[in-house]
Order: structure tokens, then sequence, then C-alpha cells
């Protein structure tokens, strides 16, 4: 009814009416909110939320084995310019699981949940040394750091993080470390900023850094 030409005010002369004869009969307000309610449709069934799962690498330089200001430095990449979170700084991960590729017609119906699955530390650890793999090579295909895959590390709690957002639910697994490099500790001449083959900005930042730039939530 609300859809034809003169529906909205049918409904608020049939929704008064009601209103009128709850009050006659002393009905109780909750009552009557229930009446008013059912007039109008019902609020759509919610979308259920992409899932996806990321392994997350929280990576310090030590002040000892860096030539810039005497402070530990902390990895980070530059997000892409479009999209979710755009332009903004985080600590390097790489989804390791999506719901969009790996759920069955059924745990995308609306209303019900997705069953996220726990990934295994091993292959965690594989897709994140290729992600940081690839991170150590600069624009021109130059190793920036010979081994920033090669990092002391080791997880952060038996249990991931979860950051949710409007339409999408994100698991992160994180591990933390520090880089051991003999690139850095010999030459003592730590790049500190630089371009992937693929146009990823990649930087060194310390907390004084991080507070200057625009970095997600999950960095804070």
């Amino acid at each position: 009814r609300l859809c034809e030409p003169k529906g909205i005010s049918s409904v608020l002369d049939d929704l008064s009416d009601t209103l009128d004869s709850l009050e006659q009969n002393s009905i109780v307000s909750s009552e009557a909110a229930a009446a008013g309610h059912a007039v109008f449709p019902r609020a759509p069934p919610k979308k259920t939320k992409r899932e996806e799962v990321f392994a997350v690498a929280a990576m310090c330089l030590k002040s000892t084995y860096c030539n810039f200001n005497q402070e530990d430095r902390w990895l980070l990449v530059k997000r892409p310019k479009d999209g979710l979170l755009a332009g903004q700084w985080e600590f390097p991960s790489v989804c390791v699981w999506t719901s969009a590729e790996n759920s069955d017609k059924k745990g995308n119906q609306k209303g019900k949940g997705i069953e996220v699955p726990v990934i295994d530390s091993s292959t965690r650890m594989i897709a994140l040394d290729s992600f940081l793999g690839k991170l150590s090579l600069d624009e021109n295909d130059s190793a920036v750091y010979n081994d920033i895959h090669r990092w002391t590390r080791k997880n952060i709690g038996s249990s991931p993080l979860e950051h949710v957002f409007s339409h999408v639910r994100h698991t992160m697994w994180v591990e933390y470390g520090y880089l051991v490099s003999d690139l850095v500790a010999k030459q003592n001449n730590t790049v500190e900023s630089w371009v992937t083959m693929d146009g990823q900005e990649v930087r060194w930042m310390s907390a004084a850094d991080m507070k200057s730039v625009g970095i997600t939530s999950g960095v804070k």
C-alpha cells in the first residue's frame, strides 16, 4: 500500500484509527508502539559480512641497527589510493583466506553467519614470508634488504585480533619480531623508505612518524 499514490496517507489514517481505539481501551503504550510498527514494512535482513583472514607482520628495526635518529622503527606499507582505508599506512599483511572465494552458497545467504577457519601457522608464515620478500625489492628490482623476510618472530597471543567494518570483518593473526640484517649491521646504510616494483610505498617509521601520517586502527 505504501507504494500507491495515496499509500502513505492511507496507512497513517488507519494507524490513527488504531491508536484511537487503543487509547479508548486503555491499552499500554508498548502495544500502541507495536501497532504502529506493524503497518510499516520491516527492515530488510542484514547482508552477511564478508570475512577475510590476514597474516600480519609487526616488524621492528631496533635502534642499534639503524642510522636515523637512533629510534626503534616499524615497517609500514601504504594502502592503495582507492578502496577500504585508502591511502593509510599499516603493518605488512597478506590475506590468507576470504569468504568471497571459499564460502558455499549456504554460508552466503542473508542472515546466516560464515564460519571462519583457523589458518595454521605454517600457511600464514609461508604467505607472509613471500609478501615480505617482495617488499624487499625496490622499483628497480634492486635488493633494499637482502633478508627482510628472515626475521626473528613470534605469534602474538593464541587467538587472532578482529576488526569489524560495515561490510567486512578482518581476522588478523599477528606476528611480532625484529629484523636481523647483515646489510644494516655491517654497512650501517639503512634505507628509510622506498617504492616496490608494483608501486607500493614502504617506510620504516618511529612512533613519532606514525603520529604525523594516517595509520590504520590496527597499527594503533
